[in-house]
């Protein structure tokens, strides 16, 4: 596992994600009753505090969930996409 820059750019055709970033706002999201793309994770601290996180598989040039390389996108906030928490 590796972690990407959000705004790090990658070669893609024009009408396609160039960033991680744009890959998480190209993924579909209503709310957390219809989640759409996004899939609830119980985030667990050491302190044991627990919150509940999004992921979701994104698409981004050669990363993809049908390629040998995934891009998983992690969250508290799908609508939103908080910067410091994305």
């Amino acid at each position: 596992m590796v972690a990407l820059k959000p705004h790090r750019g990658t070669w893609a055709p024009a009408d396609q994600p160039h960033t991680p970033i744009e890959a998480a706002h190209a993924l579909a999201w209503h709310d957390a009753r219809h989640p759409d793309d996004w899939t609830p994770v119980k985030r667990h601290f050491r302190n044991g505090h627990t919150e509940t996180w999004w992921a979701a598989d994104a698409c981004l040039g050669g990363y993809g969930p049908d390629s040998p390389c995934r891009l998983v996108v992690a969250t508290t906030d799908p609508a939103g996409l908080p910067e410091k928490a994305t």
